[in-house]
């Protein structure tokens, strides 16, 4: 099974495609300040690349399972024709990088081709309403037509291309043959129209990877917040843990408040201090301390304790002895 990388080494293997990449070494990729520009979803790490004269983006997990729930939507995708939809390919074991403990590992990369346009809420800012109004319409009709629901459909997933038409992206909680269940409301208020007018309908799903979304608690008795690399905070008669995203406990509530994973690592807080745990809800950092700061960047944490403060690596070995605070 392909391991599951943390956004530094999806970062790094960016600095060097031709060594970590098995088919797409030609590419490059879009950056930002501090080198390749990498963003967070819910499932995955993404990058947009140029590769041969065209965007792409280019998505590795950082779930378990994100692949594998995506691999029937990439197989239906090969064999339905529409000019709306992108081509969105699993490439297996595209990527090596290497691991915290410096062993290389490789993982599948889901690359979607990006079509030639401008982002949905920069061109509804200046387009004719009018215009607007016929592209949602349009797309709306096509989902129909092919039984495809994108389940995240919201402005920023969606790319008003060149050819006048609107282009959805991100098919990571798409499903084919069952139906549109998408709810357009959302493109309509942020284009500043009245879907009512079209009769888009009253909405019946949330968005999966929005912060509004709904999730459901029935049977759990546990207020959950939103995902973050496959598992959910969870608040059990006032105690945090957590769940997977089908909402099975994962990590017993048991902490006076814990923050979200982040690079496979989130912050907790018992009635001892604050401290670092994995996903199997070990403790890297034992929660004994005033203040934890975990950088995600570079995997170590700042902690704090009367008065002292000392650094932590990834494993929670102590790199630096505990000095005196110094304040300035």
């Amino acid at each position: 099974m392909a391991a599951i990388p943390t956004i530094v080494a999806f970062r790094n293997s960016l600095k060097r495609p031709s060594e970590s990449f098995r088919t797409l070494g030609g590419m490059i990729p879009e950056t930002g300040g501090d080198g390749a520009a990498v963003f967070r979803t819910s499932r995955f790490a993404e990058a947009r690349v140029r590769l041969e004269g065209k965007w792409h983006l280019l998505c590795v997990p950082i779930a378990e399972g994100a692949v594998e729930a995506v691999e029937r939507t990439a197989a239906q995708l090969r064999f339905i024709r529409s000019s709306h939809l992108c081509e969105y390919r699993i490439l297996y074991s595209e990527m090596s990088f290497s691991d915290e403990l410096g062993r290389t590992n490789s993982c599948d990369v889901i690359r979607q081709s990006l079509p030639d346009g401008e982002p949905f809420p920069s061109a509804a800012a200046w387009m004719e309403p009018a215009r607007l109004r016929r592209m949602i319409g349009e797309l709306r009709e096509e989902f129909i037509r092919l039984g495809f629901s994108h389940n995240n459909l919201k402005p920023s997933n969606l790319i008003v291309g060149d050819d006048g038409i609107l282009h959805p992206i991100r098919y990571h909680y798409a499903t084919i043959g069952e139906g549109c269940r998408d709810d357009f409301r959302a493109l309509y208020a942020a284009a500043g129209l009245n879907p009512d007018e079209d009769g888009c309908g009253t909405p019946q799903y949330g968005l999966l990877s929005d912060i509004r979304a709904p999730y459901s608690t029935e049977g759990a008795g546990d207020t959950p917040f939103t995902p973050h690399e496959g598992l959910i905070r969870i608040i059990r008669n006032g105690l945090y843990g957590f769940a997977d995203e089908d909402m099975e406990t994962v990590i017993a509530p048991q902490y006076l408040w814990a923050d979200d994973f982040r690079e496979g690592r989130a912050v907790v807080e018992t009635a001892d201090g604050l401290g670092l745990i994995d996903k199997c809800g070990r403790e890297v950092i034992p929660a004994v301390y005033d203040d934890v700061c975990y950088d995600v960047h570079d995997g170590t944490s700042l902690v704090r304790r009367a008065g002292m403060q000392a650094v932590f690596d990834y494993d929670g070995r102590r790199t630096e002895e505990f000095l005196q605070i110094k304040h300035q």
